[in-house]
């Protein structure tokens, strides 16, 4: 078996780990990692990839399938030429936890009101802060596929009114559902914090915008750890500006690395993070990777398998 590593992200310092974490799963296995001066790339059964160079998939004559080592697989589908084979997702344990991890986080610094004291530090003031009930706090998820469910589930634990938003109806104890275009507005204007977790389609891209934020209560929160170009940039900071919204913790942007002279590095009312909110972790992500390649060596359809429809 020849696996093949594709990625334009600087894996280099977990070259040996990725490497050691499949041939774990599979000892006699070849493991290459792609470089720009690879030349000869048929013969590999499978492509473990994000963010692969458009065209370089194609040239993978004999792939069995397609392996994303991310949630998302818009960066493979950024391709327009990709071979006719099955793509298939990661859904990892830690990923998961991450992501819980970090919109937890964030949502009990806001509720808790520690933005405001921290401002307050910085003032040397000695102030008061009524507690707000997480049952009259109003959390809203769009998304609720593998990494939203699990948030909004763990909110709906801690007493939170969460709400979440699909494509399609869901069934999420505690959690109410809002599903398609007709019920958008209603899930927005009852939302105080909105959590990102979309999947990136035609469909959902710049889905924050001005139009969307104006359906939210004023002095609302925004955090995005989907994708940077679910939010239109402009309108956020606008939302910021007027007021709309008190905070926006961001760690998703249109363009990667943010670039040094975005107005979001110094907003007084941004938290930026470098796309760390949930991140693959080699040792995890291979023991699902390996699985559903040994389900397929069988014949038989791996788990998690792209709806190219959909485009999730």
């Amino acid at each position: 078996m020849k696996l093949l590593f594709i990625s334009t992200e600087p894996y280099s310092k977990r070259d040996d780990i990725w490497r050691e974490a499949m041939l774990n799963e599979f000892p006699g296995a070849e493991f290459v990692f792609w470089a720009e001066e690879t030349t000869n790339l048929s013969g590999f059964d499978y492509a473990i990839t994000w963010k692969p160079p458009i065209g370089v998939l194609k040239k993978c004559s004999s792939l069995k399938a397609i392996l994303s080592i991310a949630a998302g697989v818009d960066s493979v589908l950024a391709d327009p030429d990709l071979p006719d084979v099955p793509i298939v997702r990661l859904i990892d344990h830690n990923l998961t936890q991450g992501m819980t991890e970090f919109v937890l986080h964030w949502v009990l610094h806001f509720h808790r009101d520690f933005d405001r004291c921290m401002k307050w530090q910085k003032q040397r003031h000695w102030g008061y802060l009524p507690q707000c009930r997480p049952e009259d706090r109003k959390i809203g998820i769009m998304g609720l596929g593998e990494l939203g469910g699990a948030a909004a589930m763990h909110l709906a634990q801690l007493n939170f009114d969460v709400a979440g938003w699909s494509r399609s109806r869901k069934k999420i104890p505690q959690v109410k559902s809002f599903a398609g275009t007709a019920e958008l507005i209603p899930f927005l204007n009852r939302t105080e914090f909105l959590v990102c977790l979309l999947p990136l389609t035609q469909e959902t891209r710049n889905i924050v915008r001005k139009e969307t934020i104006l359906q939210l209560p004023k002095g609302g929160v925004f955090i995005n750890a989907g994708r940077g170009s679910h939010m239109d940039p402009t309108d956020v900071l606008n939302a910021l500006d007027s007021g709309h919204l008190r905070a926006a913790v961001l760690d998703v942007f249109p363009q990667e690395p943010l670039q040094q002279d975005s107005d979001f590095w110094t907003h007084p009312k941004v938290i930026v993070t470098p796309h760390t909110a949930s991140q693959t972790t080699p040792e995890s992500a291979a023991t699902f990777l390996a699985k559903n390649i040994r389900l397929i060596e069988k014949g038989e359809s791996p788990a998690h398998l792209l709806n190219k429809k959909r485009e999730y």
